[in-house]
């Protein structure tokens, strides 16, 4: 494919605004305006420092690597130039070119539509970004502008945080024996769609006002494109909508676009990650009837908004998963299409049945581990480089969905952990008689168990002391009033569960976990300190005595305990 071929494409997702354009009300007060950003040197070097050294050029024909390594009088000059800008309103249009190298996503490498826009765009133009989000989200923040049903590109928020955060939602209904109805919908193309006339109404809708909105008009404003394969360069083109795919303020102003998305369900629970869209029905399985009507008043004021503010849904990619209840096939529509009913759902990279079984992940996670140990197996032939090749390369691929570790059937977690038995053996030699754990000792590797408790109960963690769910907390400590014990502080209250669907979703099974922990482990507050203490003390010895498992070492390494 050329260079030409994939302009003619990328071009083609552009669209203009449509007139008149919407009213829209402030959400902020007006007494609170973001209307310039302070910039100096000292607000510059820390971005400066941070460059990466290298010495591919952007557009502008700069390398990162002398902003980084050049001396004070480089921030200095880019101080200057930041000020102007915003004091006049005015993006340098000299930075305004991006040049764009298209990145696979998934699918047949010679589908052109299997292919994003990935803008490359002047390091100084990025420094200015940086400094520019940091005040944007800033100002967001200190206003609780964003919903926290968003949990893409903000801080404490990840793919991790959406899946739990939907998991304790569908687990804590079915506990309560609410029938569940899930709504996955699909934007198309909405980074390359966003339109900038509306975006800008958002903006001042948040607070954004003066030369600063005015210097978001001139950022967004006539923007050229490049598309870039090898050394061929197509002809450059007008950017007429969209965030930029690729640039530092293009995730945070997609937020901004969207976040009035949320306000649509009363009903119904959002979840969000960046531009991926899921709703969840909870109801009592007599009120079926009820439901379907207002589940589809919700779509229909979705498919309202999304024609104002021109982010089209694309029906055939959307979806609906159903759990103990069985409404009409035709039940629900979304632009006069039907919205399909699926047996099983890809949900930010995470498979799972309509009855929330993971088999398809497991199945799916070991398929590329073992295509991508094959071809390591085929190149290298040193013990030692395989070793290394499968912990940086292929453990992450099985430990991609740690998370719902103790939702998994247990199969499911002997499938995992049979796959590093069976490389371990590969790796010592067929012929060796050694258990499993002895060549996990001699290999020095854990068993895959065993780094889900940590890396389960490093999240707990965060959860506790690092606000990572500060607005839906997932788990609570004990109040124990003035006379609590010494080794009782920090521990965390059970909930009492209906179901073992909900007993064993994260927050329940390692609150079950965290408690017997040495209160040194569970006071710390630091991160790091957090895991070098659990390091050291959960051996898979203390673990037998710890959790009372009653199995032998062997078996425990083969097998792990029952929950995790």
């Amino acid at each position: 494919m050329t260079s030409r071929q994939f302009f003619s494409y990328f071009t083609s997702t552009f669209t203009l605004d449509v007139f008149p354009l919407p009213s829209l009300t402030e959400t902020s007060s007006t007494s609170v305006l973001l209307t310039q950003i302070p910039i100096n040197f000292d607000t510059i070097r820390p971005f400066t420092q941070s460059i990466k050294p290298s010495l591919t050029s952007g557009s502008d024909g700069i390398p990162p690597m002398v902003i980084k390594c050049g001396s004070d009088d480089i921030p200095l000059f880019l101080c200057k130039i930041f000020n102007v800008s915003l004091e006049s309103g005015v993006f340098p249009s000299q930075w305004k070119t991006s040049v764009i190298n298209p990145r696979h996503k998934s699918g047949p490498l010679d589908d052109i539509t299997n292919y994003r826009p990935i803008n490359h765009t002047p390091i100084s133009s990025r420094i200015f970004e940086k400094i520019i989000k940091k005040s944007l989200v800033d100002f967001l923040t200190s206003k609780g502008i964003i919903s926290c049903a968003q949990h893409g590109f903000i801080s404490k928020r990840s793919c991790a945080t959406c899946h739990l955060d939907f998991l304790d939602f569908v687990t804590s209904s079915v506990d309560k024996g609410f029938s569940l109805i899930i709504v996955y919908l699909d934007m198309n193309k909405a980074f390359d769609r966003v339109p900038h006339k509306r975006l800008l109404l958002k903006l001042k809708s948040v607070g954004v006002s003066g030369n600063l909105l005015k210097w978001f008009s001139s950022f967004l404003s006539e923007r050229k494109l490049v598309v870039r394969i090898g050394n061929e360069y197509s002809r450059p083109s007008e950017i007429t909508s969209g965030v930029i795919q690729g640039s530092v303020l293009g995730p945070i102003l997609f937020l901004i676009y969207v976040n009035d998305i949320f306000s649509l369900f009363s009903f119904g629970k959002p979840f969000m990650f960046a531009d991926d869209l899921k709703i969840a029905y909870a109801f009592y399985p007599g009120d079926m009837q009820r439901t379907i009507t207002r589940i589809q008043n919700e779509l229909n004021s979705l498919d309202d908004w999304s024609n104002i503010w021109q982010i089209n849904f694309s029906p055939d990619k959307s979806g609906i998963t159903v759990y103990k209840c069985t409404p009409p096939v035709n039940a629900f529509t979304l632009k006069g299409k039907v919205l399909p009913f699926q047996n099983t759902v890809r949900d930010l990279g995470l498979r799972y049945s309509c009855n929330y079984s993971f088999s398809h992940q497991v199945t799916h996670q070991l398929a590329k581990c073992r295509q991508l140990l094959g071809l390591i197996s085929r190149v290298f032939r040193l013990p030692q480089a395989k070793l290394e090749l499968y912990k940086s390369h292929v453990r992450p691929l099985l430990e991609y969905s740690f998370l719902v570790g103790g939702n998994l059937r247990k199969y499911d977690r002997v499938a995992i952990e049979s796959f590093q038995r069976a490389f371990t053996k590969y790796v010592v030699g067929y012929s060796s008689t050694s258990t499993y754990r002895e060549r996990c000792i001699a290999l020095s590797l854990e068993p895959l168990w065993l780094r889900r408790i940590k890396l389960n109960m490093t999240v707990l963690h965060n959860i506790l002391y690092n606000g990572t769910f500060n607005n839906n907390p997932l788990l609570e400590l004990h109040n124990h009033g003035p006379y609590c014990l010494r080794n009782k502080g920090n521990t965390l209250v059970i909930p009492q569960t209906r179901t073992s669907f909900r007993a064993r979703f994260f927050s329940n099974r390692y609150a079950i976990l965290w408690n017997p922990l040495p209160q040194d482990i569970r006071a710390v507050s630091s991160t790091f300190q957090f895991k070098m203490r659990l390091q050291k003390f959960l051996s898979p010895v203390n673990i037998l005595s710890l959790f009372q498992v009653y199995q032998t070492l062997d078996n425990l390494y083969e097998n792990g305990p029952d929950y995790v």
